[in-house]
């Protein structure tokens, strides 16, 4: 299995990757561009664009996925520290 780097992520990043990335429509509000660019810069996050076309007006929305590879060892990791240590999930403030 491939090696990811998890380590120093914030309450966000980790949302977004136990969540398996953000789509518009998710119910989740849309996350930071600092906290996606370090989970693209390592590999954790796949981002898409999705153009929406309203009349006159052309939406571009940038969404993101958590690669299978990624999310299954993401769940070994999250497995792992629950054993090793008792984890509190932290949501961000504005999670709903």
């Amino acid at each position: 299995m491939d090696t990811y780097d998890f380590s120093r992520l914030t309450p966000s990043q980790q949302t977004l990757l136990t969540f398996q990335g953000w789509s518009r429509g998710c119910g989740r509000p849309q996350p930071h561009p600092l906290s996606v660019k370090k989970l693209l810069d390592r590999g954790l996050l796949a981002q898409r664009t999705v153009r929406e076309d309203q009349g006159a007006l052309a939406l571009e929305i940038h969404e993101y996925d958590v690669p299978l590879a990624v999310h299954r060892a993401w769940c070994e990791h999250c497995a792992k520290r629950a054993k090793s240590e008792t984890v509190a999930v932290e949501y961000p403030s504005d999670f709903h």
